[in-house]
């Protein structure tokens, strides 16, 4: 079943743990400055096969990956972890 993403985003960090770094122009052409990249993509709620009509509720997917550039490129970490985030209602 494929999933749609209702809204994303990316942005570079030196350090994912302080929000408040800046990207500087340099870090796209050098050597990355701001080595992780940071993916936010809302998901929409997932319809499940089956007459009961039974469903996933929304939620966010998160990704801190790895960059760095070789012989001109950047290239990602192929191991990156997703991490999950769903709204509650209390």
């Amino acid at each position: 079943e494929q999933f749609t993403v209702k809204s994303a985003r990316w942005i570079l960090s030196e350090d994912p743990n302080e929000r408040k770094d800046s990207l500087w122009i340099w870090g796209l052409f050098k050597e990355p400055l701001y080595p992780f990249l940071l993916l936010q993509m809302e998901i929409d709620e997932i319809a499940l096969p089956g007459e009961e009509k039974d469903s996933i509720m929304p939620f966010k997917l998160f990704a801190q990956i790895n960059h760095r550039r070789e012989n001109g490129e950047v290239i990602l970490s192929p191991n990156t972890d997703l991490k999950i985030k769903k709204k509650e209602t209390v």
